[in-house]
C-alpha cells in the first residue's frame, strides 16, 4: 500500500505463505491505510512498515501469527524527534506460531532514524526472572526471534524479543540483557558468544547460542526459548520440563545431546536442526515451521524424531521452507525409514535425504492442505513414498530421485512437478503406475520406469527434456503440450495421443495409436498399442538411421506410417533399412500396402528389405508422397494361424481374447465377422501345429 491512494478497505486481511503486506510511508506519508480495527493473519505471510524522513504513524487492529511470520519496521532517514510511530491491537501465536522481528534502531527512542511498534491491548506473555530493562533477567516472548540494529532483509536473527511500555516491542539488548556463562540461573537469559563445557546441570531462563557447547550435563531451559544463531554443536542435554520447547535456528544447529519435556517441540528458523541421538523423552506436539531457507528437522533414524503423534509441517510455497531431513552417516548405505504420519498445514514440505547413498523412507501417511517437495537445496538422495496419502497439493522433484509404488503415494491428484535439471535423476516406479495427474517437467529430469509402466492418463507439460530409463515403457494416453525431447535410452514410449514432442530412441522403441512431433529412429517403432495392434503411428519428421527398424502389421486393417514433412536417411550407423512384418488375415499374392505416407523423402526403394514369415515375398517400391510394399507371395496358411507367423501357439490366443466381442479383423480366425467362441475352438484345436 503506497503512494496517496494506497488504501485497503476489507473486513480482514490474510498474508499467506510467503506473501506481504507492506505499509510504505517512505515517499508519501498516509496514516490510516488500512482501518483500525481490521484484523490481520500473518500466515507464515511478512507485515512491513516503511517510515518517511517526516516521521509516519499508522494503527493496525489485532494481528495473529501462525507458521513463521515476520514483522518488519524499517525507519525512516529522521531525525530523534520524527520517528515511525505504529501500533497494533495484539500480537497472538494460533497452532503455536512463531515470529521474526526485524528493524533499525526499533524501540531505541532516543537515537535518530529509529521507529517503535507498541500493543494498545494485552501484549504477548512474558516469560523469564520480570527483570528491569537492561538486566538478564528481562522476560522475554518465547515464541519470537528478532534482528537488531539492520534493516537487511537477508540478516539473520540475533536475539530475542522482549516489551516494555517505553519502547514496546523490540530486540533483547545484547549486550546487558544477558549473562555469558552456564550456571544455575534459572531467571536469567543467557548469550553463549565462545565455546562453553558444561558436565552438570545448568539452569536458564533462555538460551542463545553462537558457539559450540561440549559435555555430558544438561541445560534446563525454563522458558522453553533456544535460538542458535551461528553453526554450533551442543553435546548437552535439553530439558523443557512442561514448557513448550521452542527452537529457532537462523543457522545449522547440530544436537548430540537428548531432549525431554512433555510439551512437544515448535522448530523455526531457517536452517536445519541435526538430532542423532533418542529423543523419544520429549513428547507431546512436533510443528515444524519455516518461511525461508530450510528450516528441516534432520535425523538418523527415526528414533532421534521428537513428539509424539503426527508430525506437522507449516512451510511456504518455496522449495520445502520447513520438512524433514534423513541422512546416516554411519551406514550410508542402509536406508532410514519415518513411519510417523504427516500433516502439511501449508505451503510444501520438504522430505529430503542429505547424502546419495541413503534412501529416505516414509511409510505414515501424507496429509492436509499442502504439497510435497522432493530434496531442497543441499539434499541428493533418493525418497520413498510408500503411504496411501493424500494431501491437496503438489509433488516437486527438486533434487535427487522419488520412488513411488502407486498413484495414491501421490495425494489427492496434484501435479507432479519434476525440476531436478539432472538427467539421471527424477521420477522412479517400483510397480505399474496408472495416473491421470498431470506431469510437468520444469527442468530436464530422469524417469525410472525400471521393469514396470508408466500409464499417463492425464497431460504432460513443459519444454525441457524427459531422459527415460528401464525396460518398461512411457504411455501418454493424453493430448499433451509437452515440447521438449523425449529420450529414450532404454525401454520404450507409447503414444495414442497428440504431442509435439521429440523422440529420440537409442537402440529403443516407439509404438502408439498418436501423433508426435519429429522422431529421431536408432531403435525400432511399431504403430499400435496393446488395445490397438493395428494403427497409424503419425508424426512431423523421421530421421531414420541406418540398422534401426520398423515392426509392421502387413495387410487389411495392417499399420500406417503418417508422416507430415521428410522422411530422411542416415547411413552413418548401416546402410539398411528393414521393415519386419507381420502378416494380416487376407493378405493375398498380388496386393500392394501403403506403409508411409510422406511430403518428401531421400529414399530409394531399393534401400529397404524386410523379414517376415517363411514364405513372404515382394518389393517395394515409392510412388509420389508413399512408400509401398508389393506382395507376391504369401506364407500358407494354418488353421488357427491368427498372426500369419506359421505357428499355432499362444500369440494367436491372446488376439482372439483381447478382441474378443468385436468384428476383427483381428481375433477373427475363421472370418465370419465375429470373435467369438468359434475362433477360440478353431485356435485350441488347432494347438502346437505349424504350417508346411
Amino acid at each position: 500500500l503506497t503512494g496517496a491512494a494506497g488504501v485497503l478497505q476489507t473486513p480482514a486481511v490474510d498474508v499467506l505463505q510467503g506473501g506481504g503486506l507492506t505499509f510504505d510511508n517512505a515517499s508519501v506519508n498516509h496514516a490510516d491505510r488500512l482501518d483500525d480495527a481490521t484484523p490481520i493473519l500473518l500466515d507464515s505471510g511478512v507485515l512491513t512498515f516503511f517510515t518517511s524522513s517526516a516521521g509516519s504513524s499508522e494503527d493496525l487492529g489485532p494481528v495473529t501469527v501462525i507458521g513463521n511470520a515476520e514483522i518488519e519496521v524499517r525507519p525512516g532517514s529522521s531525525i530523534v524527534s520524527l520517528p515511525g510511530v505504529y501500533t497494533v491491537d495484539s500480537i497472538t501465536r494460533l497452532s503455536r506460531g512463531l515470529f521474526w522481528l526485524r528493524g533499525q534502531n526499533l524501540g531505541n527512542t532516543g537515537v535518530n532514524r529509529h521507529a517503535t511498534l507498541h500493543i494498545t491491548g494485552t501484549p504477548p506473555a512474558l516469560t523469564g526472572g520480570g527483570g528491569a530493562v537492561g538486566t538478564p533477567q528481562r522476560s522475554i516472548i518465547p515464541w519470537a526471534m528478532a534482528t537488531s540494529s539492520t534493516m537487511s532483509s537477508t540478516a539473520n536473527a540475533n536475539t530475542f524479543v522482549t516489551y516494555d511500555a517505553a519502547a514496546g516491542l523490540r530486540p533483547l539488548d545484547l549486550g546487558t540483557e544477558y549473562i555469558f556463562t552456564l550456571g544455575v540461573t534459572p531467571d536469567q537469559n543467557v548469550r553463549l558468544t565462545s565455546p562453553a563445557h558444561n558436565d552438570g546441570v545448568a539452569e536458564v531462563n533462555a538460551l542463545l547460542i553462537s558457539a559450540d557447547i561440549t559435555g555430558t550435563g544438561t541445560i534446563e531451559v525454563g522458558s522453553g526459548a533456544v535460538l542458535c544463531t551461528a553453526s554450533s554443536y551442543v553435546d548437552n542435554n535439553l530439558a523443557f520440563g512442561s514448557t513448550e520447547a521452542v527452537i529457532m535456528n537462523p543457522d545449522v544447529m547440530v544436537l548430540t545431546g537428548s531432549m525431554t519435556g512433555t510439551n512437544g517441540l515448535t522448530k523455526g528458523g531457517k536452517w536445519p536442526l541435526v538430532l542423532s541421538s533418542d529423543n523419544s523423552g520429549l513428547t507431546g506436539p512436533l510443528l515444524i515451521t519455516g518461511s525461508i531457507g530450510n528450516s528441516r528437522i534432520d535425523v538418523r533414524n527415526e528414533a532421534a524424531l521428537p513428539g509424539t503423534g503426527p508430525v506437522v509441517i507449516r512451510s511456504t510455497q518455496t522449495t520445502g521452507a520447513a520438512g524433514i531431513g534423513v541422512s546416516n552417516n554411519l551406514d550410508p548405505m542402509s536406508p532410514v525409514e519415518i513411519s510417523r504420519d504427516i500433516v502439511i498445514e501449508s505451503g510444501l514440505a520438504g522430505l529430503a535425504t542429505l547424502n546419495s547413498s541413503t534412501v529416505g523412507i516414509f511409510s505414515g501417511d501424507i496429509s492436509g492442505n499442502g504439497g510435497v517437495v522432493i530434496n531442497s537445496a543441499g539434499s541428493w538422495g533418493t525418497i520413498v513414498l510408500t503411504g496411501n496419502n493424500s494431501y491437496d497439493g503438489i509433488t516437486r522433484v527438486h533434487t535427487g530421485n522419488l520412488r513411488i509404488e502407486s498413484d495414491a503415494n501421490l495425494g489427492n491428484g496434484g501435479a507432479v512437478v519434476l525440476a531436478s535439471n539432472v538427467e539421471t535423476q527424477g521420477l522412479e516406479i517400483a510397480a505399474d503406475w496408472i495416473t491421470s495427474r498431470r506431469v510437468d517437467v520444469l527442468y530436464q529430469t530422469g524417469f525410472q520406469t525400471n521393469e514396470f509402466d508408466a500409464v499417463l492418463n492425464g497431460p504432460l507439460t513443459g519444454s525441457n527434456p524427459v531422459h527415460k530409463y528401464g525396460s518398461g515403457s512411457i504411455i501418454l494416453n493424453h493430448d499433451s503440450p509437452f515440447r521438449s525431447s523425449l529420450v529414450v535410452w532404454e525401454g520404450g514410449v507409447e503414444v495414442n495421443a497428440t504431442s509435439p514432442a521429440t523422440v529420440e530412441l537409442f537402440e529403443t522403441r516407439l509404438g502408439g495409436t498418436g501423433r508426435v512431433g519429429d522422431v529421431f529412429l536408432y531403435g525400432s517403432v511399431a504403430p499400435g498399442s496393446q488395445a490397438q495392434p493395428q494403427a497409424t503411428l503419425s508424426m512431423n519428421a523421421l530421421l531414420w538411421y541406418g540398422t534401426s527398424s520398423v515392426d509392421f502389421d502387413l495387410g487389411p486393417a495392417g499399420d500406417l506410417l503418417a508422416i507430415d514433412t521428410a522422411m530422411l536417411k542416415d547411413t552413418s550407423t548401416g546402410t539398411t533399412f528393414p521393415f519386419h512384418f507381420t502378416t494380416m488375415p487376407g493378405l493375398a499374392p498380388g496386393q500392394t500396402w501403403e506403409l508411409a505416407r510422406f511430403g518428401f523423402t531421400d529414399f530409394d526403394a531399393a534401400d529397404f528389405s524386410f523379414t517376415g514369415p517363411a514364405g513372404l515375398a515382394g518389393s517395394f517400391e515409392i510412388v509420389g508422397g508413399a512408400l509401398r510394399f508389393h506382395v507376391t507371395a504369401v506364407p500358407p496358411t494354418c488353421d488357427g494361424d491368427d498372426n500369419g507367423d506359421g505357428m499355432v501357439n499362444c500369440e494367436d490366443l491372446n488376439r482372439v481374447l483381447n478382441a474378443w466381442g468385436t468384428r476383427g479383423p483381428v481375433g477373427d480366425v475363421n472370418g465370419d465377422g465375429t470373435v467369438d467362441f468359434d475362433d477360440l475352438n478353431e485356435v485350441l484345436a488347432a494347438w502346437g501345429t505349424t504350417c508346411p
